[in-house]
């Protein structure tokens, strides 16, 4: 297989993107380019590595087995490298973690600083779609997740607790004063979730949190029930992480009322192996460790 190595870099640029497109950005390449070394490489091994769907381009069976090995070879490659030049073994290349959204808000402005100021060859992409469906397509490397689902290509390597509290401004507190109970808010308006299914919250609001508010707005988006309560349209639940930290929302019920969620920091096991992968889990971890109590609410 000749140019191997320059065919494989592409590959890798694939399968970490997920389209041509992002692939090409990437690489500050052509679409055509990254396709041409795509096909050359699968003509080269007489197999598909990819499956092509309307979404993008997902790693067939064959493709999982090379990403394995190319990133090993990758992660050589880098230490030698810095090995000639007498430094450590460098951190570099890109991880996908893929986490709620408002603790990738969270993580962005505790932990990725340091993180990227250490190592500056270093990219983490963040998505915060359904981490389940992104799990089961292996589109993932790291994953913060609440479901206690134990994955068989994921290891867990870290465990916390989220708490759930529900928030009002002071303003509105001030003009209808306080619901009496979680389940009787007759008289109160609502932030809500909207109607589809899957929420992050515990089971015992979900179940009968609210009863007899008039909702004036639903969403499934913590930052949007966030500028609501802010704008004194009413009352919501939030995780204490986001609620506790604005001062200009009180907190009606805490979480040792209202409940909270295990969560985990899982790692794909095809990436554990590599440096970028031990540092980025060993900042996230560290990252819940020490902020324990804040997290539980």
């Amino acid at each position: 297989m000749q140019d191997n190595w320059e065919h494989l870099r592409y590959f890798l640029a694939l399968a970490r993107h997920g389209s041509l497109a992002g692939a090409a950005r990437h690489l500050e390449k052509a679409e055509t380019t990254v396709w041409r070394h795509l096909a050359a490489l699968e003509d080269d091994l007489g197999c598909r590595l990819f499956e092509r769907k309307r979404g993008g381009y997902l790693l067939s069976e064959a493709g999982q087995r090379l990403l394995k090995q190319t990133e090993r070879v990758e992660a050589e490659i880098l230490n030698a490298r810095q090995a000639l030049a007498g430094d450590a073994p460098a951190v570099a290349g890109q991880l996908r973690l893929t986490a709620p959204a408002f603790l990738a808000v969270w993580l962005t402005e505790t932990c990725l600083p340091t993180l990227q100021r250490r190592h500056p060859l270093l990219c983490l992409e963040v998505v915060t779609g359904s981490p389940t469906a992104i799990l089961a397509r292996r589109e993932t490397d790291l994953a913060l997740r609440f479901d206690a689902a134990r994955e068989r290509d994921f290891a867990t390597e870290a465990e916390a607790e989220i708490g759930f509290g529900l928030y009002a401004s002071r303003v509105y507190t001030r003009r209808y004063g306080r619901a009496p109970a979680p389940d009787r808010f007759d008289g109160h308006r609502l932030i809500a979730f909207d109607e589809s299914a899957g929420h992050v919250a515990p089971q015992r609001w979900l179940s009968r949190g609210g009863r007899g508010a008039e909702v004036v707005l639903r969403s499934n988006s913590a930052a949007l029930r966030l500028a609501a309560a802010k704008r004194h349209l009413g009352a919501t639940l939030l995780p204490s992480i986001v609620g506790d930290r604005n001062r200009a929302l009180e907190c009606w019920f805490p979480a040792e009322r209202l409940g909270r969620l295990p969560l985990s920091l899982l790692v794909a096991r095809r990436v554990s192996h590599l440096p970028r992968s031990r540092v980025a889990r060993d900042a996230l971890a560290l990252l819940l460790d020490d902020n324990r109590a804040a997290l539980r609410g």
